[in-house]
């Protein structure tokens, strides 16, 4: 019955966000770093949100300190998507954030320390790389089966938290596949958190840093990027198209869904070579 409720509320909060974001012009207008060429509705993402805050009140109230980082690092995010604050701020309370989730994980606090920089730095990857193309949604989907899977032989995790954000990837996807609306900062970095705090839980239970490879691919193209950019003396906080799923688009001219699928796809296998391995 539970699932049945906190399905019902998830479609009917997302559909009502579609209409308030519509009817306030809550859009992303075409930049330099985006594939739309008309304004798209923004934080669409809101969704994952939304599933982390039902799963706290029909399943477990478990996990108090990745919840209240996951709404500090999204409530940020959506004013970022509304107007633009400076990346000074962002990143202040996207530490901050981080620093909580960290508490819900089973670390000595030197560990943490040196976690911190790289989580963040992860979750501004899955950032950048939200766009109308399905990448995001694919990508995480892929992330939360991967670990549904492997959470079936080593229970590191609820399986209803992974089922129901699952199913909130699975109705975000609709909409943003067709080129309707964008998970935004408040999507891409709250759901971020969520999976990486995933992942670091299950490394953490097995003392495998094997399992990091389940967003290997996320962070090949993220990371490749900056050193790229880099090497260019570019500004890596400005927007821009040189991702290597963007030279595929622009240069390649391969359909931005395909390419989507292409990453999902090689992630699937990567992800599935992992549990094989276990």
């Amino acid at each position: 019955m539970n699932y049945i409720i906190s399905i019902i509320l998830l479609i009917l909060l997302f559909l009502l966000y579609l209409y308030m974001a519509r009817r306030y012009d809550v859009v992303s207008m075409p930049n330099e770093r985006n594939l739309q060429s008309h304004p798209v509705i923004t934080g669409a993402g809101v969704i994952f949100i939304i599933a982390l805050v039902l799963w706290e009140i029909f399943f477990y109230r478990q996990y108090l300190f990745l919840f209240a980082g996951v709404m500090i690092a999204s409530i940020v995010s959506f004013a970022d998507d509304v107007r633009n604050l400076s990346i000074v701020f962002r990143l202040l309370f996207q530490f901050l954030a981080a620093a909580l989730v960290f508490c819900d994980i089973d670390v000595p606090l030197w560990v943490a320390c040196l976690a911190v920089v790289p989580f963040v730095g992860m979750s501004n990857i899955f950032n950048f790389m939200d766009g109308i193309n399905g990448m995001h949604a694919f990508m995480s989907l892929v992330v939360l089966v991967s670990l549904y899977l492997a959470n079936c032989g080593i229970h590191f995790v609820e399986p209803s938290l992974l089922l129901l954000l699952a199913f909130s990837v699975v109705v975000f996807a609709v909409p943003n596949v067709c080129g309707k609306c964008f998970c935004g900062d408040v999507g891409s970095i709250g759901l971020s958190y969520i999976l990486l705090f995933l992942i670091a839980r299950i490394v953490v239970v097995t003392g495998d840093l094997s399992w990091l490879l389940f967003v290997s691919v996320y962070a090949f193209d993220g990371i490749s990027t900056i050193v790229r950019r880099l090497f260019l003396h570019e500004n890596i906080f400005r927007p821009h198209r040189h991702h290597l799923y963007q030279w595929m688009v622009d240069s390649l001219n391969i359909h931005p869904l395909i390419v989507s699928s292409v990453y999902a796809l090689l992630q699937l296998a990567i992800s599935g070579l992992v549990l094989l391995s276990h």
